[in-house]
């Protein structure tokens, strides 16, 4: 199973302790991260830039989660609205530290592409069978 698998399992697990907990799953995840970690680095600068604490307008929904791999550490905040009964992913807010980076837009590039495969795997893709 690949880093993608894993964090997504992780992450989704971590949601389920913070809503036990009654715990806003940012706040959760802060407290489980040493107080100078790059980790907690990212998390705070991806809450900030969506606006996590002020939420916004209702029916407004934000999910987060974090990932680290191959010296990188990488926050994701997913902005979702419910429309006739699908989600919709109106925004996606990242926050990257993946260290000494030589060409910038090509790490952009693929942490844009990154989250266009998550949202597909996510929210769209489906196989069909038929006739067994």
């Amino acid at each position: 199973m690949d880093l993608s698998q894993n964090a997504f399992f992780r992450e989704a697990f971590l949601d389920e302790c913070a809503v036990h907990a009654k715990r806003d799953p940012l706040d959760f995840r802060l407290a489980l991260l040493a107080a100078d970690s790059r980790a907690r680095r990212v998390l705070e600068a991806v809450a900030k830039l969506a606006g996590w604490r002020e939420r916004g307008a209702a029916g407004r929904h934000l999910g987060i989660a974090y990932a680290e791999g191959w010296g990188s550490h990488c926050a994701i905040v997913a902005e979702a609205t419910l429309a006739a009964g699908r989600v919709r992913i109106t925004r996606c807010y990242a926050a990257v530290d993946c260290g000494t980076t030589v060409n910038p837009s090509s790490a952009a590039a693929q942490v844009e592409g990154g989250i266009a495969m998550a949202l597909s795997a996510t929210l769209l893709e489906e196989a069909r069978v038929k006739d067994g």
